[in-house]
């Protein structure tokens, strides 16, 4: 056995079952370990020693598997079965935060800047009564370009409270969660060190499964993420230890996710004003324009082209141009509305016609 990046680990196994159970990771792929079973022989299995429950299979001699179907990579396990192998396995940590760096995420939305793992725990203590904790790190995607170094935080919170944050997730978010696997309450036994460890590796899991939903950690976006999520890893107050006073939304050249640790805010007002210049000369180019902010909106683009096309069209022929007028009139109504959504949906604020700050 040998050890190559920081949490990979190589097992050189002999022919025949090597005893675990494996699950597919949150996207279907991959082979995650579930458990590890006693072999025909009556010893357990060779992984044992090497990986715990949790750890993600990625190369079967030589054979990426990590984006591979999971029925696939069974198979294959399965076809080497009678020959020597060579494993690979990553802590799941780094697995998903790789995969999801690469926009490997099925759930993964264009603007995803958070990371949180569940990384140890312990036992502390509240007069007579003992308990235990696990710290929660959280991790900007974006380094402090003053200070040189990640932006993180982490927090100790106890099983108790990641229950009451699965149960708000679970009524907010409905169907989206339905694929989570939060580990389940256990009665006698929970602060044994080997089951503590077994629950972080399952906490650490699902927090890498909710951090995929979308806009969950956009908290930009007041109405569409988590606040129990923001209160349970105390974001706030992170982000006021790390220095960083607001984030700073740039259109067109870079994703809305960008985060700067100096204070600044983008006014929309000059996109505003452009959109409702299109509605006027080009109706339905004002939906492209706002569309092709990014994050882009690729439906929308694709709106505003379909309802250009329409627009033209209907306004080459005599029978049809009030359809065309009617289309006009309809987008230079609703444009200023349109135009304040979009803004707001990147997190940005614009002016209106009174010079009061529009930001809902």
């Amino acid at each position: 056995m040998s050890r190559g990046a920081a949490r990979d680990v190589r097992v050189e196994v002999a022919p025949g079952s090597i005893g675990v159970k494996f699950d597919p990771d949150y996207n279907g792929n991959a082979a995650v370990v579930k458990r590890f079973v006693t072999l025909p022989s009556g010893q357990d299995s060779p992984l044992k020693r090497h990986v715990s429950s949790g750890w993600v299979l990625i190369e079967i001699n030589d054979t990426n598997v990590s984006k591979m179907k999971h029925k696939d990579v069974l198979r294959l396990i399965k076809s080497s079965l009678n020959h020597r192998r060579t494993l690979i396995f990553r802590e799941s940590s780094v697995h998903y935060a790789q995969h999801d760096a690469k926009g490997g995420a099925a759930r993964k939305t264009d603007t995803v800047n958070l990371d949180i793992e569940v990384t140890q725990f312990r036992l502390n203590r509240n007069g007579s009564k003992q308990f235990g904790e696990y710290e929660v790190l959280c991790t900007l995607k974006k380094r402090n370009v003053a200070k040189n170094k990640l932006l993180q935080w982490a927090v100790w919170q106890r099983y108790s409270r990641f229950q009451i944050l699965h149960k708000s997730l679970t009524a907010q978010y409905g169907y989206q969660m339905k694929d989570s696997k939060f580990p389940p309450k256990r009665t006698f036994g929970s602060l044994a060190p080997d089951f503590m460890e077994q629950r972080r590796r399952a906490l650490d899991l699902y927090m890498h499964y909710i951090t995929q939903i979308r806009n969950v950690t956009e908290f930009n976006k007041e109405h569409l993420s988590s606040k129990d999520l923001r209160k349970f890893i105390d974001y706030d107050e992170g982000l006021k230890k790390l220095g960083v006073s607001n984030i700073v939304v740039e259109p067109g050249g870079k994703p809305t996710s960008e985060l700067r640790t100096v204070s600044g805010e983008w006014n929309g007002t000059n996109l505003k004003l452009f959109a409702f210049t299109m509605a006027i000369f080009l109706p339905g180019i004002d939906y492209s324009t706002l569309g092709w902010i990014k994050p882009r909106n690729n439906k929308q683009i694709l709106l505003g082209i379909g309802i250009f096309l329409l627009f033209a069209v209907s306004l080459a022929s005599a029978i049809c141009a009030p359809l065309a007028f009617a289309i006009w009139l309809y987008g230079i109504a609703t444009v200023a509305y349109r135009a304040n959504n979009r803004i707001e949906e990147i997190g940005g604020f614009s002016y209106d016609i009174r010079g009061k700050r529009v930001n809902r």
